[in-house]
């Protein structure tokens, strides 16, 4: 599946945001197990799926400065880990005005709350926008305006 980066991961090595790859696979840690299986054979069906959190995600990126492959890896098959982010969210924002200040009356509340999220900097890239493509050289395309 085509996709684009969309973090800053080492621009020196040409991984950098808008840069496009192929998705290759998942890898997961095989050794994380985050719930007692005890309680997984008691309480959920055998044929539960569970979702476990990947360690990495194998990208084929051409355009990649990487020059020493990987032990294990194709040439140009690159790992991008998971990143963290943290930033801020106005709970004035998600709490509209009247039940604001109704939850402000009761008690304290904080005017600001702390978010960190976790995630790929990948994202799907069967389509892009305009402003995406722009600086980009491709062979074909399909506009549609």
């Amino acid at each position: 599946m085509p996709v684009l980066l969309t973090d800053n991961i080492a621009c020196d090595l040409g991984l950098s945001n808008g840069t496009q790859g192929i998705f290759r696979k998942l890898i997961y840690d095989d050794q994380e197990d985050p719930t007692d299986s005890k309680i997984k054979r008691e309480v959920f069906p055998s044929n539960t799926i569970y979702i476990r959190k990947p360690l990495y995600a194998l990208v084929e990126i051409n355009t990649s400065q990487v020059e020493t492959s990987l032990i294990g890896l194709r040439p140009k098959l690159i790992p991008i880990p998971l990143i963290k982010k943290q930033f801020t969210v106005s709970v004035r924002q998600l709490l509209f005005g009247q039940l604001f200040e109704r939850m402000q009356g009761e008690k304290k509340v904080s005017q600001m709350i702390q978010v960190t999220r976790t995630q790929l900097p990948i994202v799907p890239a069967f389509a892009i926008t305009t402003y995406k493509a722009q600086g980009l050289t491709m062979n074909k395309i399909v506009v549609d305006l």
